[in-house]
Parts: structure tokens; C-alpha cells; sequence
């Protein structure tokens, strides 16, 4: 799980966490995945969501479909 949590929290990249840990590429991507797997299946599905949000006061409006736009800088859409 620690590979998984340094890949998602710091974006350490493949190569590197392969180096760190003693272990292939390959490997590294097969815990990644099953790490991966393992997070989508403890969180709640995609459509509960919004209501979760609601329910504990931090959904902030709009449309859940069709988020705001966010611009960086010069004005690039991001």
C-alpha cells in the first residue's frame, strides 16, 4: 500500500518506486493496480456522492454534471 500512497500523494514515478522497492516495472504496476482497486472499493459510489456531500454540509451548488470552468494563467482554460 505504501507504493500505492507514494504513486497517488508525492507522483513518484514508476521507474523510481520500481528502484525503491527492489522489484520490476511490471510489478510496480500490478500493485498499483491492485491497490487502486482495492481504494475504489472502499469509497462510495459515484452517484451517492453528491448526497454524501450534502449531508455533511460541503457540497458547494451547481451541477455535478457540468463543473465550473477554472482558468489558469493567460487565460487557458484548465
Amino acid at each position: 500500500m505504501r507504493l500505492v500512497l507514494l504513486w497517488f500523494i508525492d507522483g513518484t514515478r514508476i521507474m523510481q518506486l520500481a528502484d525503491d522497492h527492489g522489484t520490476g516495472v511490471k510489478t510496480v504496476y500490478r500493485y498499483l493496480h491492485e491497490g487502486i482497486d482495492v481504494l475504489a472499493a472502499c469509497g462510495p459510489d459515484l452517484a451517492d456522492v453528491p448526497q454524501a456531500a450534502k449531508e455533511a454540509g460541503t457540497w458547494t451548488g451547481g451541477d455535478p454534471h457540468r463543473p465550473g470552468r477554472h482558468t489558469g494563467p493567460y487565460g487557458v482554460d484548465l
